[in-house]
């Protein structure tokens, strides 16, 4: 009789249970936008039209795979944020200890030497700068220095595409610089280079992880 009980018990825990799960199974599906919603919503939010339903059709599922993708990657990265130890005391000593030697933070666009944050732009006179796969810094600082100089964006505009070197607008300078140095590695050479001067910093973003980046922390491979 006993066994039975249990069996009964069990039996009613499994149909509660099953019709929680379904009833927030639904709950979940009316909440979350359908992979065609979310793709209309990017859509619309890059102005991104198609055309005919055949060519949306391929893009969406293209969509649903890096969103698919996104997802699995910040479930992985979030595990693994779980699953790293507490910091030391130690660990937040150094880096106290390390800061009091620098000023609590640095603007270099309010003191005017950089300016805000734009697209990365590039070259079209400089032949040597891989300008097409990303492009190199140093390659870029030495075609300043080998041209005495560069043009500002007003006088010389990036267009977003190949076109044929203006040298007449390369040649009107706005700025030159006489030389760079490469920054040894470590947060310590890092600080000290970054409250000196602007730096440069290169970072792979041919990953399929960076290239599917929108806002955040990145806490995936950089290349660095």
């Amino acid at each position: 009789m006993a066994f039975t009980f249990k069996s009964e018990s069990i039996i009613s825990l499994a149909l509660i249970f099953g019709a929680w799960a379904r009833q927030a199974m639904s709950v979940r599906i009316l909440c979350e936008p359908t992979i065609a919603e979310q793709h209309q919503q990017w859509m619309t939010e890059y102005v991104r039209t198609y055309e005919d339903p055949q060519e949306k059709a391929k893009y969406q599922a293209i969509f649903a795979e890096n969103l698919q993708f996104i997802e699995d990657f910040k479930s992985h990265t979030e595990y693994l944020a779980s699953k790293q130890p507490e910091p030391a005391e130690t660990t937040s000593y150094s880096h106290k200890n390390l800061a009091d030697d620098f000023p609590d933070n640095i603007d270099k666009v309010e003191k005017g030497v950089v300016n805000h944050i734009k697209y990365q732009g590039r070259f079209d006179c400089d032949a040597t700068s891989y300008i097409c796969r990303g492009g190199y810094p140093d390659t870029a600082f030495k075609y300043i220095i080998r041209s005495q100089g560069i043009a500002s964006q007003n006088t010389y505009a990036y267009h977003g595409m190949d076109r044929t070197c203006n040298a007449t607008k390369a040649a009107e300078h706005m700025t030159r610089i006489k030389g760079f140095a490469d920054v040894p590695p470590g947060e310590d050479e890092l600080m000290k280079a970054v409250a000196q001067q602007p730096i440069a910093v290169v970072i792979g973003a041919s990953g399929r992880e960076f290239q599917s980046y929108k806002h955040g922390v990145f806490n995936g491979d950089c290349g660095s």
